[in-house]
């Protein structure tokens, strides 16, 4: 019944909505838990940085409580406003060295919001920049930037990766199709373009991190690297160099060779960040798309439209559109204690 001359109905009172939205939100969370999951397989598939290596850098990384008595010499001379300006545009290289001055310098660094945000979910891909001697290519704006960035660059779907010597977001199927990720060695693109070592040195090189990477998109299968073969992106090179390619040559001589596993050395896992919400996604894959694939008969091979559902790691909202047209799906969360509660719920409502 509506209140008079009050224009509104009780059911859409503030109080009454923020109920729903929070339910709504509840059982969103219910589904993401009994039908999603997020797939370690593929962040353990590219540059990582395990747990333990993390937790001997972040006392690094952290500011301390003790005050500084120390300053930062002409650079406070500046407007605090105009500082913390100038070091949003610095790169995560010199930030870096920049902590390492003094405390007074940690901890005007730490004040920024970008900053904190990079170290606190985008430790993995900092620690990979640092390594990979790539953070001089990188400014923390660049990075805040990427970090709150959802969509992958080339294809538009959810993008829990980091392309990181162009350092740009994208998925774990355009790691290695898309031909703006395609990596070769430094000896095959002097080769291809017959460079100097002048112009091998303008381009962004580095030396890959020894560990264990994917050698292809759908085997998933690993390979252990244990030498750190330097590499460099194709696809910079070919835009400057192309016009000293000897097409006229056999092909074998003026094509690259190609090794996936060069892509995956390459990337690295990133979560996407939303600043309003201040939660981090990294990507929800269908545990029912996986449970029907798993129930294939033997030797019964999955075709790429079978599979892709299940390949695929999709954002919270586009996951849970997913839900609603994916039969697996929704019969793993009607046979959860959740599912078959809120079906009692359900009949018992429709029979008032």
């Amino acid at each position: 019944m509506a209140y008079v001359g009050s224009g509104f109905h009780p059911l859409s009172h503030p109080s009454r909505r923020m109920t729903r939205e929070m339910l709504q939100r509840e059982q969103d969370d219910a589904i993401i838990r009994t039908t999603g999951y997020h797939r370690r397989d593929y962040g353990m598939s590219v540059v990582h940085v395990w747990p333990s290596d993390h937790s001997k850098v972040r006392s690094s990384i952290l500011t301390s409580s003790i005050v500084s008595r120390a300053g930062l010499g002409d650079l406070d001379r500046l407007p605090v406003e105009l500082l913390l300006q100038a070091l949003r545009q610095m790169d995560m290289q010199a930030l870096f060295d920049l902590r390492r001055v003094n405390l007074r310098a940690r901890q005007i660094v730490d004040s920024l919001k970008e900053y904190k945000a990079a170290v606190s979910y985008g430790l993995t891909a900092y620690c990979a920049l640092l390594r990979m001697k790539l953070a001089a290519h990188v400014t923390l704006l660049d990075f805040y930037r990427v970090l709150c960035s959802q969509d992958c660059t080339f294809c538009g779907k959810f993008g829990g990766f980091v392309f990181l010597p162009t350092w740009i977001r994208c998925c774990f199927e355009c790691i290695e199709e898309d031909p703006e990720t395609r990596m070769v060695t430094v000896a095959e693109v002097r080769r291809l373009f017959r460079l100097t070592r002048a112009e091998v040195g303008r381009q962004r090189s580095f030396q890959a991190l020894p560990g264990i990477y994917t050698t292809g998109l759908y085997s998933m299968e690993k390979s252990y690297q244990r030498g750190r073969v330097k590499l460099v992106p194709y696809f910079p090179a070919m835009k400057e160099f192309g016009d000293r390619l000897d097409t006229s040559a056999a092909r074998s001589q003026h094509q690259p060779f190609w090794d996936p596993i060069h892509n995956f050395m390459a990337s690295c896992e990133l979560p996407y960040y939303d600043p309003r919400a201040r939660t981090v996604e990294y990507g929800i894959s269908c545990a029912g798309c996986e449970r029907s694939i798993a129930g294939q008969a033997p030797g019964q091979a999955p075709s790429r439209a079978t599979t892709a559902p299940w390949d695929r790691v999709f954002s919270r909202d586009n996951f849970l559109k997913h839900f609603k047209i994916c039969a697996h799906a929704q019969k793993l969360w009607a046979s959860s204690p959740e599912g078959v509660l809120e079906a009692i719920i359900k009949r018992d409502v429709s029979q008032y």
